[in-house]
């Protein structure tokens, strides 16, 4: 392996960190925040007093105050951020680690390959892994926002 070759492993290697390391992240401040919307609606349904009769009056009265929408709505969001899907990919990374193909012809794309394919490859399968870090950075900018405005609005109903 020569000394480019050696710079370049290094330098994937730090982007497999940089990215799991984002990942990790996202994933855990959606967690905090999402058992922080399932206690803020606890609270919101324990001091507002609604009335559980019907369903229909029930969910008219839950209709009627928005910060109990909105908070459901940003735990949704968090929830969603949890379990982001991406459709199925082609990239020999991605197959290697996801797919139930054969292995043999696996094996045998993986021996085969240069390193240049194989550059591509990991670019490739670093392009999935940024889909999936957008989505989930999505989600999460959803439901912070609509936490933020269901804490306001259950503020303004007092």
């Amino acid at each position: 392996m020569g000394h480019g070759a050696l710079e370049k492993t290094e330098t994937l290697s730090a982007v497999y960190q940089y990215v799991a390391n984002r990942l990790e992240s996202v994933d855990q401040r959606s967690s905090v925040l999402m058992v922080l919307s399932g206690s803020f609606l606890s609270y919101v349904l324990t001091t507002q007093h609604i009335a559980i009769g019907n369903g229909a009056d029930t969910l008219l009265e839950i209709a009627l105050r928005p910060s109990i929408l909105l908070g459901a709505a940003s735990f949704l969001a968090f929830y969603m951020s949890q379990f982001v899907r991406i459709r199925r990919q082609t990239d020999l990374i991605s197959l290697i680690v996801f797919s139930h193909d054969d292995l043999a012809a696996l094996t045998e794309r993986f021996r085969n390959a240069t390193g240049e394919q194989m550059l591509e490859e990991v670019i490739s399968n670093q392009r999935v892994v940024g889909e999936i870090l957008m989505k989930k950075g999505r989600y999460y900018n959803i439901g912070a926002l609509l936490l933020a405005l269901a804490a306001i609005c259950h503020a303004l109903q007092k």
